[in-house]
């Protein structure tokens, strides 16, 4: 499905259809097979343009550099509660973190959700992935009849919000004298393709905001919800970075200094967080032409064939539901075994990005703070969506340490 007959698995469907407001014909809903519409250029042309920002350079400047300013406006955040015993969702704060660092990183725009109240874009944003994912449960939504849900036209409001959003992005970076010597990636797409439509531009936007966003969010939100519900993994951590960066700032976070060989602790408790609750937890494809997949199994043309990161992450591993971030310090499963990020030809060119990302904010928080849960987790800790996240937030006491 993701490697050896990967022309003959794709994304046209139901799923495809259901987000394409959203997503249009961005990276994530493009097919890559000889059979689409345009045998696969957009999808094949976005995916090499993006690469060129996924770089180690990169990382070890302009996203240090994003998430610096950003971490000191979360340490501002929780300083103002940490020692008060008041609870605080620290997921909402990591979300507005990452989409804050997308922004800057992915397009050049300074959003500061952080020191924000209230941001239309990012309102809008939100609302539109719950409204979205809820169509599953809303039969005949892309009907003449589908006016008659409300919750079809709040989306079409918010979609309104987005688009006028990304329409003011893309017309101040094609008028910008400098953009030759840009490196985001709306620039990098506008510099490989002078003619590149203003529709095409608004799907790469949305697509790069979700996949820079919430993949980062949801693992950062997941492993502070382990360390939390675990407090001797969560100071075991702490003496392991402690031993590290005493008397160091932030500025020591490079690629190299966060790896699994200098932070083994660290890796496993990002890679536990992903294993046990994997931000896309189920994969969806469409079968293009009937195919046999090599236990036997007859596929027929149409038909939806899903797999799912969660129950791999817990049925494969023994004591999956048990939280044990050491296991890392010898596993190395395959893309295919452990297909978080995808697999094979579609595997996630940013996949580098958000466990760096992941890295340094966990890095930051748990050097500077204890958490400790505020209330009981729900039975069922997490809520599906476009991406899953923590049930009802994260709400956490905060100590300064």
């Amino acid at each position: 499905i993701l490697k050896d007959n990967f022309n003959n698995f794709v994304k046209r469907g139901q799923i495809e259809k259901i987000f394409r407001d959203l997503l249009g014909d961005g990276i994530f809903t493009a097919d890559h097979d000889p059979l689409s519409s345009d045998q696969g250029k957009s999808w094949y042309f976005q995916r090499k343009t993006a690469s060129r920002i996924f770089t180690r350079n990169i990382f070890n400047t302009f996203v240090r550099e994003s998430l610096l300013k950003n971490c000191e406006k979360i340490r501002a955040r929780l300083d103002s509660v940490a020692n008060t015993g008041e609870a605080v969702d620290v997921q909402e704060i990591i979300f507005k973190l990452t989409m804050d660092t997308i922004g800057l990183v992915g397009f050049g725009i300074d959003l500061n959700t952080l020191e924000k109240d209230f941001v239309p874009f990012a309102h809008a944003f939100d609302r539109t992935q719950k409204l979205i994912s809820k169509r599953f449960l809303r039969p005949g939504w892309n009907t003449i009849f589908g006016f008659l849900y409300s919750q079809e036209r709040e989306l079409r409001g918010h979609l309104g919000t987005l688009n006028k959003f990304c329409e003011d992005v893309i017309r101040e970076r094609r008028d910008d004298p400098d953009i030759e010597n840009k490196g985001d990636i709306l620039s990098l797409f506008i510099q490989a393709d002078k003619d590149i439509s203003e529709d095409r531009l608004r799907d790469v936007v949305m697509s790069f905001f979700i996949a820079g966003r919430d993949t980062t969010a949801c693992t950062i939100s997941f492993a502070l919800l382990i360390l939390t519900q675990n407090p001797l993994m969560q100071e075991r951590l702490f003496q392991e970075l402690h031993s590290k960066f005493d008397g160091r700032d932030d500025n020591s976070y490079t690629t190299k200094v966060v790896d699994k060989d200098n932070l083994p602790y660290l890796h496993g408790v990002v890679f536990e967080s992903l294993r046990m609750f994997p931000p896309v937890p189920v994969d969806v494809k469409t079968c293009a032409q009937d195919d046999v997949l090599p236990n036997g199994q007859q596929i027929y043309a149409g038909d939806r064939v899903t797999f799912e990161p969660y129950v791999m992450g817990r049925q494969n591993w023994d004591d999956g539901d048990i939280p044990k971030p050491e296991r890392w310090l010898t596993a190395k499963p395959t893309q295919y075994e452990f297909p978080v990020f995808q697999a094979g030809p579609r595997i996630c060119l940013g996949q580098d990005f958000a466990v760096f990302e992941a890295k340094c904010v966990l890095s930051t928080l748990v050097q500077r703070y204890q958490f400790s849960l505020s209330g009981q987790v729900p039975e069922i800790p997490y809520s599906p969506g476009i991406t899953m996240t923590v049930n009802g937030g994260l709400n956490l006491i905060v100590k300064k340490r």
